[in-house]
């Protein structure tokens, strides 16, 4: 008797085929689950060194990153890595902590590859502004700031002691003196930059500000006991630091007076150089003023002694009799510190 499987080949092919036929969809189906694993896969390419420009550090700016879902990819391009590092220094970042970031934004490691160096340094972007730029936003801004104008002030000299490192970006400024800063002398300036309004840096700087004012100045040179008439003086402006402070700042308290002693011509006439009534006399009831930028006070007083304007004499408070020094404005007032 023949074999039947000889005696009919086709037949035998054809239970050879239902046989496979499973095996091949099993063995497809698995193929084409690998193949989805393996588009699911994104690769981060790091660079060792990377600069910076905002406020914090995303992924994004540290890697190349790719694969076909651009779902995953954009998320983890959003994922932070920590605060920038300030401008001008830089910070180290591994690769475990990419791994940590990763597994802490629920990001599946076993789909991650990463590729290239295991350790980053990274550099916030930035712009340094020099001593004598800060110094020349000074020269420009204090004046407006404080009212300065340019008959009666000028800046002497601006110092600034360091530059100013800012990140990239617009930056502005702004221009403060001190609370109690006088509006002339040696004043104590801050300069505050900010940089996109939200970073901000501060600097001081030292200001130098010379005020002028007018003071009576003979224009002719004259002798002991000569009167003073108006076209022996002039009026000139002089800066308050070279003035003594009984200075004459008004030519009718001068003319009609004579000099106590010889003097040459551009000399600062001086109360104490001039045969001149005092502006108050010894137990005159007057005005004590205190002032400052911000607010003032004013109290009776008493005159210890009398004074010439400019002089500085001795007051008592009449309300609490203290004792105190003072300067003379005018018949009525004299200025006092507290």
């Amino acid at each position: 008797m023949r074999n039947s499987m000889t005696q009919y080949p086709h037949r035998m092919l054809f239970q050879m085929i239902l046989w496979l036929f499973p095996a091949m969809i099993i063995l497809g189906g698995f193929d084409a689950k690998a193949n989805d694993n393996i588009t699911e896969v994104v690769r981060l390419a790091l660079v060792k060194n990377v600069e910076v420009f905002g406020d914090d550090i995303f992924l994004a700016d540290i890697a190349s990153i790719e694969g076909e879902n651009q779902e995953l990819i954009e998320k983890i391009e959003r994922i932070s890595l920590g605060k920038s590092p300030l401008p001008g220094k830089s910070r180290r970042i591994n690769a475990d902590n990419i791994s940590f970031k990763l597994k802490q934004n629920n990001i599946d490691l076993t789909s991650i590859h990463i590729n290239g160096v295991q350790e980053i340094e990274v550099t916030r972007g930035f712009t340094t502004l020099t001593e004598k730029e800060i110094e020349q936003i000074v020269f420009q801004e204090l004046p407006e700031v404080m009212g300065l104008d340019e008959d009666n002030f000028s800046i002497k000299e601006v110092k600034v002691a360091n530059a100013v490192v800012l990140p990239l970006g617009k930056y502005t400024y702004t221009v403060t003196p001190a609370k109690n800063a006088g509006m002339s002398g040696k004043l104590l300036v801050t300069v505050v930059f900010t940089v996109d309004e939200k970073f901000t840096k501060k600097v001081f700087a030292t200001v130098d500000v010379e005020r002028y004012v007018n003071a009576v100045v003979l224009s002719v040179p004259m002798k002991r006991n000569q009167v003073i008439h108006e076209a022996d003086i002039e009026m000139m402006k002089i800066a308050t630091e070279k003035l003594p402070s009984n200075y004459i700042g008004d030519m009718a308290d001068a003319v009609g007076n004579r000099l106590v002693r010889s003097l040459g011509k551009g000399s600062i006439l001086c109360t104490e150089f001039v045969n001149m009534p005092p502006a108050i006399n010894k137990n005159d009831v007057i005005l004590m003023v205190a002032e400052t930028n911000s607010f003032k006070i004013v109290t009776l007083g008493e005159a210890i002694e009398k004074g010439h304007k400019g002089e500085r004499i001795k007051v008592k408070n009449l309300d609490s009799n203290n004792e105190v020094y003072g300067w003379v404005i005018d018949s009525k007032s004299v200025k006092v510190g507290f």
